[in-house]
């Protein structure tokens, strides 16, 4: 998760072609907020696809292409600005014989059930066990993955069944009132 501010001046120079036909870099990634840089070479395809909870926005830095949004075809050159919402069909194309280049930034809609997780993850970072601190990792959808403990003798990476042991040993100890 990004914590600082991200400066980049020239955007473009972020990615190197390194002969894959699409590149995704991540830019950033926050609570519900990510931004992806993505490369595409000459004839690379990203097929049609929806995302049920997440609204993107695809920006043109360099090259030309063809962004598909629900079937209609837009021309994406330098200064494209495409909005796609959440459960809106869509999909890149390169069509052009340069490479294209795209900032992609995502927002996932938060619903009560995540907003609960994020509340708890919050509380776990705080959970003196001990004189360890725990704090959860989570893919980009908001679901536990793995527990990670932070001693002096290193990183721990636990599995998400850990949570729930974590939490009632806590509450054992007497260190809890909840």
């Amino acid at each position: 998760m990004c914590s600082v501010p991200l400066i980049l001046s020239h955007v473009a120079d972020a990615v190197q072609p390194d002969g894959r036909p699409i590149i995704s870099f991540v830019l950033f990634v926050s609570e519900s907020f990510v931004g992806v840089l993505v490369y595409l070479e000459p004839g690379a395809v990203v097929p049609p696809h929806v995302h049920e909870h997440k609204d993107e926005c695809f920006d043109v830095i360099e090259g030309q292409g063809v962004i598909v949004v629900d079937g209609h075809e837009v021309k994406g050159k330098p200064g494209t600005l495409v909005f796609v919402p959440a459960g809106t069909q869509h999909g890149l194309r390169n069509d052009s014989a340069a490479r294209w280049l795209l900032r992609e930034t995502v927002h996932e809609r938060v619903y009560a059930r995540t907003a609960l997780y994020l509340v708890f993850r919050a509380f776990l970072k705080r959970l003196p066990v001990v004189g360890v601190r725990w704090r959860c990792t989570t893919a980009i959808n908001g679901r536990y993955h793995a527990a990670v403990s932070t001693t002096a003798l290193g990183t721990t990476v636990r599995p998400a069944s850990c949570i729930k042991r974590m939490s009632s040993l806590y509450r054992s100890s007497g260190q809890c009132s909840g």
